[in-house]
């Protein structure tokens, strides 16, 4: 069985359940899953922004026009925080989106050392605009 990258699984599970459309903003964060995303580009496409609310907006407004849940990926502490506003609103109005983000490293993560987007419990962030969220180590 070929090793795979954790980018790779989680293209490979996103096309699994059918998947098709991925928005987000490239980070230094996810480069793993952009570079699963441009070998699997004949099955997923990556709709890249500016902004990472934006990304959520277009997730958001792709999962009520298609009745697909709309994907997010974005990069960690300020970045997954830009998407909270959009969250709030698909999460309000029971419209399915799912957030991929990133955190640091394990040994800064909750360090308070000022790593690179080292966010606060970032997953606690999350709980007021979702029905569910979990941490992948």
């Amino acid at each position: 069985m070929a090793v795979m990258t954790g980018g790779q699984v989680a293209v490979e599970s996103l096309i699994a359940h059918g998947v098709d459309t991925i928005f987000g903003v490239i980070s230094v964060h996810t480069l793993d899953m952009f570079d699963a995303l441009r070998e699997r580009q004949d099955k997923i496409r990556f709709i890249g922004t500016r902004h990472e609310s934006a990304a959520t907006y277009m997730a958001y407004g792709y999962a009520q026009v298609t009745g697909k849940p709309g994907v997010i990926l974005s990069s960690t502490g300020p970045g997954a925080g830009n998407t909270l506003g959009a969250l709030g609103e698909a999460h309000a109005a029971s419209v399915p989106i799912l957030h991929l983000t990133t955190d640091v490293d394990p040994e800064f993560r909750n360090s308070g050392r000022g790593d690179i987007h080292e966010p606060k419990n970032q997953l606690k962030m999350f709980e007021s605009v979702t029905t569910w969220n979990t941490f992948v180590p």
